[in-house]
């Protein structure tokens, strides 16, 4: 299932500014797609689109066209995207029930909400604690979790759905580094299972280790989309207030004029460019 965005702007009600102005993007089944950009540069807004609480939710004028497997996503009831769609928001906190005192009970919180079968509940239930690696967790009250281990509840929560794709709103922002391990690693079990993942994350050097196509946002438009070392190797991208990976940094200060699919992004691969792997064999 694809979602495509053509020439789509979006300006919220009672404010004068576009919070995304003249998007398109094509974004293709089974690939990780990855969002960066400075504050206030649109990305929340385009996950908002992407999960369909624009226009069915969130108001203001909404230009172009959005598209779910070739459907406006304005005409499909937003009951019916939530299935196509899943949206981790930031905070787990903002997700989950608050109502369930088991772990698989809140994985099948939002299937039971939809009156699905006792046998598919329990099916996909299942599937989605182990895909998630919480299985060993699954009588356990969700709040006596970790932070990673919320965080990874909340995808699991949203994988049982069975979407397509998965969109995901800086979902290590309040995490340590291990919750931050935990939750890409969550990402990349979902991306091997066949779905679409749409990631906004700051942490570019994490982003530039698994993501297939980075997309770059400034002041709501996309300012350049691609490969990540092709982002960021891009001039443009050092006008945008976001950091590169410290690795490709480096190599941009160390005077780095390579082809853009060469540049750095590991200490490894750093090194075998500046030839200090040979100078370290002798």
């Amino acid at each position: 299932m694809g979602l495509t965005l053509t020439h789509v702007s979006f300006t919220y009600q009672g404010t004068a500014s576009k919070a995304i102005d003249d998007v398109s993007l094509d974004l293709q089944p089974g690939r990780f797609y990855g969002v960066v950009g400075a504050t206030g540069a649109g990305k929340s807004t385009l996950c908002h689109i992407f999960s369909g609480l624009i226009p069915h939710f969130l108001k203001g004028s909404l230009d172009g066209e959005v598209a779910l497997d070739g459907q406006p996503t304005s005409a499909i009831p937003i009951d019916e995207i939530a299935t196509r769609v899943g949206y981790v928001f930031q905070n787990p906190f903002d997700q989950l029930s608050h109502i369930t005192y088991r772990v698989d009970d809140e994985v099948a919180f939002g299937l039971q909400n939809f009156g699905l079968p006792r046998d598919e509940i329990v099916a996909r239930v299942t599937h989605a604690l182990e895909v998630l690696r919480l299985a060993d967790l699954r009588d356990r009250y969700p709040f006596h979790l970790s932070g990673g281990q919320l965080q990874r509840l909340a995808v699991a929560s949203v994988l049982a759905m069975s979407p397509d794709i998965v969109v995901m709103d800086e979902p290590t922002s309040q995490l340590d580094p291990q919750g931050t391990r935990e939750v890409f690693q969550a990402v990349a079990d979902l991306r091997a299972s066949g779905v679409t993942v749409v990631l906004v994350e700051h942490k570019v050097d994490l982003l530039a280790a698994h993501v297939d196509e980075l997309i770059a946002l400034g002041d709501g438009r996309v300012v350049c989309q691609g490969s990540p070392r092709a982002v960021f190797a891009s001039p443009v991208f050092g006008d945008l207030g976001v950091n590169r990976p410290q690795m490709a940094e480096l190599a941009l200060q160390l005077g780095f004029a390579g082809e853009a699919e060469a540049l750095p992004l590991s200490p490894t691969e750093l090194m075998k460019h500046y030839g200090f792997e040979a100078l370290h064999a002798d």
